[in-house]
């Protein structure tokens, strides 16, 4: 079944924003959980301070990205059997969408990787943030409903 012409079976916007909200509650939730057991409640409560006083220096900065980072671990380690065998994240398997190719089929691993290779680009500081708003907008204005990492690896997101 050729994906053209069965644009019908897109996923919404909405289900797309809440399937990633879902997928960002669980690895945060896992990576805040992960450096406070390997941290304590000292270091936490020492780096949300410097953030809620504006006092961020190099050493906030660094932990915050290496938090990311570790998210971003986290979310490979806890997504790539689904997403290898599925085509789908945690969040995408509860709200019952996935990703496919052109051709309605599971995407090759080749593009998995270039999908979230390109997605990840959101958690690199400064321009990550700018480039997440952008490949966020981006899905309002293609046809197919397609943000930047979908495009790079001529992915689509459908209902299943």
């Amino acid at each position: 079944m050729y994906l053209e012409n069965n644009e019908n079976k897109l996923a919404s916007r909405w289900l797309r924003l809440f399937a990633y909200i879902i997928d960002i509650i669980i690895m945060q939730s896992i990576a805040f959980l992960l450096s406070f057991l390997l941290y304590g409640k000292s270091y936490i409560s020492a780096l949300y301070y410097q953030m809620a006083s504006n006092g961020m220096d190099t050493y906030s900065e660094l932990n915050i990205f290496l938090l990311g980072f570790l998210s971003v671990v986290i979310f490979i380690v806890l997504n790539i059997k689904l997403l290898f065998s599925r085509g789908q994240t945690i969040g995408k398997y509860i709200l019952k969408i996935k990703i496919v190719n052109e051709y309605y089929e599971l995407p090759s691993k080749t593009s998995l990787l270039v999908r979230y290779l390109v997605y990840f680009i959101s958690i690199v500081p400064f321009i990550g943030y700018y480039f997440n708003l952008i490949n966020i907008i981006f899905i309002f204005f293609t046809k197919k409903k397609q943000c930047i990492h979908d495009l790079a690896a001529k992915t689509y997101v459908v209902e299943c």
